[in-house]
């Protein structure tokens, strides 16, 4: 597979509402990275090590006002980036902790950065989930981590999401 799909749940939203712009956009060059990207960027990449454990809230709160190098931009390390990553974090954690409790017996299995494959819909839809959650029979969550500037992203029927559902059930 090629390292980014044309047809990715990133971009599901105008894919699915406009299937010719598929063939459009992969005639064009690949845009550069904007500074909010960047920043996103960077703050998914605190979140994941403080969700994996190779970084602690401790650590993380120390780091306010150091730079972070991401791809061509210096991003400052902001309160409100640590905000936002604790927030993220606690809210997986703490959901994981309700499903472990619920004492429906089965396993309850946590998956960080895991690549999604909607094999159902097409081989070639597949991105990765941030975070995927499931206890069999139970439930199934998928987390995205949103940061940064610039776009307004609607939690509900959101394609993106929906997409890492189908790919948890593939």
């Amino acid at each position: 597979m090629a390292l980014h799909s044309n047809i990715s749940p990133s971009s599901a939203k105008r894919w699915m509402a406009c299937p010719g712009s598929v063939a459009l956009c992969a005639q064009l060059p690949k845009p550069k990275s904007g500074e909010a990207a960047a920043e996103g960027t960077g703050a998914h990449g605190l979140a994941e090590k403080l969700l994996k454990g190779e970084l602690t809230k401790q650590k993380l709160l120390a780091m306010e006002g150091e730079t972070l190098r991401v791809e061509d931009y210096d991003i400052e390390i902001t309160e409100e980036m640590i905000d936002a990553v604790i927030l993220y974090h606690d809210t997986i954690k703490a959901d994981e902790a309700a499903l472990r409790k619920n004492g429906r017996g089965a396993a309850v299995v946590v998956e960080y950065e895991v690549k999604a494959v909607a094999g159902s819909i097409d081989d070639h839809v597949y991105g990765t989930c941030d975070t995927r959650m499931y206890q069999k029979g139970n439930t199934l969550r998928v987390y995205d981590f949103k940061y940064g500037a610039g776009v307004i992203v609607e939690a509900r029927e959101n394609e993106q999401m929906m997409i890492y559902g189908i790919s948890a059930l593939d």
